[in-house]
C-alpha cells in the first residue's frame, strides 16, 4: 500500500514538470507553485498607431521587470525610424510613431524576449493636413494620405461639406490625387470622404498678379508711359528690367526705365521697335510688350508762312495708320472759327492750307485723345493799297487809272494761266507778269499785251487752254500792281522758261513742287 502511494506521487511530479517545459511564456509563482498566463506584450495583438500620435503598451504575465527596445525587425536589435519610445516602467512603455512602417516593440524580462508588431500609418488628410494658396489661373494638386479605402473627392465652399463654389473647379482626378483650377478669388475648401470620415484642406485662392492689366502698352518716341503691378502681395518684393526679349533681360535701345516704383514703373520711349518689361517676383516674371511708335510730327514742328491767296500743303509723319481728323481754328487748343484761312483735302498723311486773310491761325491734326498743331501766319498781298477790281467787274476804261479793260483781262489771264495755281507765290506772278511788260517795251517783241502774249510758239497758256481760266482776285491784283507800276524787274529780262535762254540767267524760282521758273536776259 505505502508502494502504490508512492508510485502515485512520483507520476504527478512529472506531468507537473512537462507542462512548465511545455508552456516557456508561462510562469510559476514562487509562492503557491501555480501555473498563470502566458507572457504577452499588448496581449500578443499586432498595434497600428497613426504617425503623430502614441499609444501605451503592457506586458503581462510576468511580476518581473521588463526592459524595452525598438527595431526594425522582430528577431534583431536593429535600430529603426518608424518609432520611438517614451514613458518606459517596469511593465509598460509610450511607443511615439514618426512615420509610415513597420517595427517591433520587444520587451526582455530575464533571458526572455517578448515582441509586438507596431504599424505606423499615415494620418487620414489632405494635404499633410496644411492649407495651400495659389493665383486665378493656376493649378493646384491635392494628395490624401491614410485611406485604407475609396475616396471621394469635392471642392465646396464650407469644410467637410459638399456645398457649391465659383472660386476653383475639379480639373483632374486620379486615384487619391485630385486636380483642382483656380477660378475666382476667395476660400473654398478640397474634401475627401473616405467611408463615413471627411478630411479637408483650405485653398485660398488670390486674384492673379498682373501687369499693365495684361495689355500692351503702346508709346511714341519722346513719350513716357506708366505700368500698374496689380495683385501683389504687401510683402512682395519686385525686381524691374527691361529687354529686348520676352524671355530675357538682353539690353534693348527702343526704352528705358526711367522711374521705379513697389507697384508701378515709368518708360520713356527712345526708338521706335518693341521691347518688354519684366517685373520679378519670388523667381516669376510678369512680361509687358512695349510697342514703341515713331513721334508724330506736324510739318517738320515748322510754323507756316503764307501770303494772302497761296497754299501750302502739310504733312503729319508718324501717324501712317492712324485716323487723322484736321481742323482750322483761331487758337491752339479748340476750333474755334477762324477766316484767316482754309483747308481741304485733308488724308491721314497731309492737308492743303490756303491763306485767305491777313492773320494767325493754328492747323490741328487730332489723333484720338491727342492735337498736334502748326501755326500759320498769313500777310497781305504786297500790292498797292486799292479795292480789288476783278475783269469779271465790268470795269470800263474810265474807271481805270492808267490802263483799260482789255489790257488788265489779258495780263490777268496771262499770269493766271502761267502761274496761277494756289501754289505759286506772288513773286512768281510778278516775276512773269513783267517779262511780258518787258517783252512789250522790247524791240525785237510786238510792241502790244496782245502781240506779245498770242505770239506764235511763246506762251503755252494760250494753246493748252489755260489762259480761258477765270483769274483769281490774287491774280487780278498783281495784273492791277503791274499795269499801274510796271515791270519789278530789269528791263532787260525778257525770257521767261523752264529752262536756261537767251543770253543768261538773271534769277531762277522754284514753285512748291519743285518746278522751276528760269528768268533769263
Amino acid at each position: 500500500m505505502r508502494t502504490n502511494k508512492l508510485q502515485r506521487v512520483l507520476v504527478l511530479g512529472l506531468v507537473s514538470v512537462l507542462s512548465v517545459t511545455a508552456l516557456p511564456n508561462t510562469r510559476v509563482d514562487a509562492a503557491s507553485e501555480t501555473p498563470t498566463i502566458a507572457v504577452e506584450v499588448n496581449q500578443g495583438k499586432t498595434k497600428t498607431i497613426t504617425v503623430g500620435e502614441s499609444a501605451t503598451l503592457k506586458i503581462t504575465g510576468t511580476a518581473k521587470e521588463a526592459s524595452w527596445y525598438i527595431s526594425a525587425e522582430g528577431n534583431t536589435n536593429q535600430g529603426t525610424s518608424v518609432a520611438t519610445l517614451s514613458n518606459e516602467t517596469a511593465s509598460s512603455v509610450q511607443v511615439d510613431a514618426k512615420e509610415a512602417g513597420i517595427c517591433y516593440l520587444h520587451a526582455k524580462v530575464g533571458n526572455e524576449d517578448y515582441t509586438c508588431e507596431i504599424r505606423a500609418v499615415e494620418p487620414l488628410q489632405v494635404n499633410g493636413g496644411e492649407e495651400k494658396t495659389v493665383r486665378v489661373g493656376e493649378t493646384a494638386a491635392f494628395q490624401v494620405t491614410g485611406a485604407t479605402g475609396d475616396v471621394k473627392w469635392f471642392v465646396s465652399s464650407k469644410e467637410n461639406y459638399n456645398e457649391k463654389t465659383e472660386v476653383a473647379e475639379v480639373s483632374g482626378k486620379e486615384g487619391t490625387t485630385l486636380t483642382v483650377t483656380a477660378k475666382k478669388a476667395g476660400i473654398c475648401y478640397v474634401s475627401a470622404k473616405v467611408g463615413n470620415e471627411y478630411v479637408s484642406c483650405k485653398l485660398t485662392v488670390k486674384a492673379p498678379i498682373v501687369l499693365n492689366g495684361g495689355k500692351t502698352a503702346v508709346v511714341r518716341t519722346g513719350e513716357s508711359v506708366k505700368l500698374d503691378l496689380t495683385g501683389v502681395d504687401k510683402d512682395s518684393k519686385v525686381k524691374w528690367y527691361i529687354s529686348s526679349k520676352k524671355d530675357t533681360n538682353k539690353k534693348t535701345e527702343n526704352a528705358v526705365i526711367s522711374k521705379k516704383g513697389k507697384r508701378s514703373v515709368r518708360i520713356s520711349a527712345k526708338k521706335a521697335g518693341t521691347c518688354y518689361v519684366r517685373a520679378e517676383i519670388e523667381g516669376k516674371f510678369y512680361t509687358c510688350k512695349i510697342t514703341v511708335k515713331p513721334e508724330i510730327v506736324l510739318n517738320d514742328k515748322k510754323n507756316v508762312s503764307l501770303t494772302e491767296g497761296e497754299s501750302a500743303s502739310l504733312r503729319i509723319t508718324g501717324a501712317e495708320k492712324e485716323t487723322v481728323k484736321w481742323y482750322i481754328s483761331s487758337k491752339t487748343d479748340s476750333n474755334a472759327d477762324t477766316k484767316v484761312a482754309a483747308i481741304a483735302d485733308g488724308t491721314s498723311q497731309s492737308v492743303q492750307v490756303t491763306a485767305e486773310k491777313a492773320g494767325t491761325c493754328y492747323v490741328r491734326a487730332v489723333i484720338g485723345k491727342e492735337s498736334y498743331s502748326c501755326k500759320v501766319t498769313v500777310k497781305a498781298v504786297p500790292v498797292i493799297e486799292k479795292a480789288v477790281q476783278t475783269v469779271q467787274s465790268g470795269q470800263t476804261q474810265e474807271e481805270a487809272d492808267s490802263y483799260s479793260s482789255d489790257e488788265l483781262y489779258l495780263l490777268s489771264h496771262l499770269i493766271g494761266g502761267e502761274v496761277g495755281a494756289n501754289w505759286c507765290t506772288e513773286e512768281q506772278m510778278l516775276a512773269v507778269g513783267s517779262v511780258v511788260l518787258n517783252r512789250v517795251n522790247d524791240p525785237r517783241f510786238p510792241n502790244t499785251l496782245e502781240g506779245v502774249i498770242f505770239q506764235s510758239g511763246q506762251y503755252a497758256c494760250t494753246w493748252d487752254g489755260n489762259f480761258d481760266r477765270e483769274p483769281t482776285a490774287r491774280v487780278v491784283r498783281v495784273a492791277q500792281y503791274l499795269l499801274d507800276n510796271g515791270s519789278v524787274i530789269p528791263t532787260n529780262v525778257v525770257w521767261q522758261s523752264s529752262v536756261p535762254q537767251g543770253n543768261g540767267v538773271y534769277k531762277t524760282l522754284t514753285t512748291a513742287f519743285g518746278y522751276p521758273i528760269v528768268l533769263c536776259y
